[in-house]
This record gives structure tokens, C-alpha cells and sequence, in this order.
């Protein structure tokens, strides 16, 4: 989800330096040429728009996060880490995958880990309505529980998002294969501690998690005073 943590996760996935790490680009990028990149992913093509255009075609019927640079047997230095898998642009450029793919993620990948970032949703609408246009793509945009129109009122937003953690949950819960990690963002020792327990086997927290985004370092300080 936009403004939910997902460059603070990249930064994380970059600095534990066992994960081919990618955040909004795809495309063919090895963990060796990854590992010269600070922060961003900057590959061929925004995913949300590369998994899209692999799933509608139905004649070479791709596997979407393999077809978008993502490990697979092939390619075997292919990315094993997404971050920010959305395309957003307003009206017709309105892809959320992780919303609408994930049946099709599940059948590529039945064991992978979901993580799912959370923060105050007063503060995740401020944050959209401080990040560009984004607010109004959301308006402009038709997704599932949040159809055109709707999204001028908080609570339309929030719902939406509440919607989407409840979908993701009922998903784990009914493809147990896979395993669900929710952290808290402004948590950051906390969230370091378990990612690196969990996807690292550290016995303690490595701190490479921390919020990444200026504008989110600068909420965080705001609620410390």
C-alpha cells in the first residue's frame, strides 16, 4: 500500500544483503548489480504495469512476478523480494496487484512471505495527501472497495484500507502455505527485531529498519515531543 512503509522495507531487504530486493521498477536486474544501489530499485518498467501486461496475455500466459524480473528456474538471480507492486496514474492506470493478483502470486509463489506494514491511518492519509496527486488518483481510480469517486472522505480511505488487511489475513488464513508478517511502522526496534528474526534467523535485531521517506522521519518526530 502506498505510504505504508514499503521504501523503509526495501532499505531493510537491501541491508540485510540476502534478498534481491525490488521497489516499484522490474525488470532483469541481478543481486550483483542490485547491491550498487542505494535505496531504489530503478529497473526497466514499474512492476504494477509489468505484472498487468503479463497476466492479460493469455496466449504465452506468464507466470507475472517471474515475467517481471522475479526469481524463478530460469532465472535463478531474479528478484525474491517486492516492494510496492502498485501502479497508480489515475482512471485507466489503476493496478494494484496485490489487491487483485494475489490467486495468481499464490500459484507462482506457495510459499512466499507477506509482510504487511501499518501506521495510524490519520497519519497515512495525511502522508497521501502530502505525496503529490496522490489523493486524487485514488479519487479518480476504480478499485475494489474504493470505486470512482469515493476516496474525498477519510473514512471512505480508511475503510478501504482496513478492507485490504482483512482480505490479505482471510487470504493467509486460507492458503496456509504461506506465512503473514504485520508490524507496526513507527515501531522501528520492533519491526527490526522481528524481521530479522524471521526472515534473517538473527538472534537480534540488525538494524536495518527505519523509516525511510523524510516526510515519514519527520511525523515520527512530531509524535516523540
Amino acid at each position: 500500500m502506498n505510504k505504508m512503509g514499503s521504501t523503509s522495507l526495501n532499505v531493510f531487504m537491501k541491508c540485510s544483503k540476502q534478498f534481491n530486493t525490488t521497489h516499484y521498477g522490474c525488470g532483469p536486474l541481478t543481486l550483483a548489480e542490485n547491491s550498487k544501489k542505494e535505496r531504489y530499485t530503478r529497473a526497466t518498467v514499474p512492476c504494477g504495469k509489468c505484472i498487468h501486461e503479463a497476466l492479460q496475455d493469455r496466449v504465452k500466459k506468464h507466470a507475472p512476478l517471474a515475467a517481471c524480473g522475479g526469481v524463478s528456474d530460469s532465472n535463478p538471480t531474479g528478484f525474491n523480494s517486492f516492494m510496492q507492486l502498485d501502479y497508480n496514474r489515475g482512471e485507466d492506470e489503476c493496478i494494484f496487484p496485490q489487491m487483485t493478483a494475489l490467486e495468481e502470486i499464490h500459484r507462482e509463489y506457495p510459499h512466499a512471505t507477506l509482510i504487511l506494514l501499518s501506521r495510524p491511518l490519520n497519519d497515512w492519509i495525511n502522508s497521501v495527501n502530502h505525496w503529490q496527486d496522490l489523493r486524487q488518483r485514488f479519487i479518480d481510480c476504480n478499485y475494489e472497495d474504493l470505486p470512482t469517486g469515493k476516496g474525498r472522505n477519510p473514512f471512505q480511505l480508511q475503510s478501504w484500507v482496513c478492507n485490504h488487511i482483512a482480505r490479505v489475513r482471510q487470504f493467509v488464513k486460507d492458503h496456509p502455505t504461506h506465512a503473514l508478517i504485520e508490524l507496526n511502522l513507527y515501531d522501528t526496534k520492533q519491526a527490526d527485531y522481528y524481521l530479522s528474526r524471521l526472515l534473517l534467523g538473527a538472534s537480534q535485531g540488525t538494524k536495518c529498519f527505519g523509516k525511510a521517506n523524510q516526510g515519514d522521519k519527520q511525523e515520527e518526530k512530531k509524535k516523540s515531543k
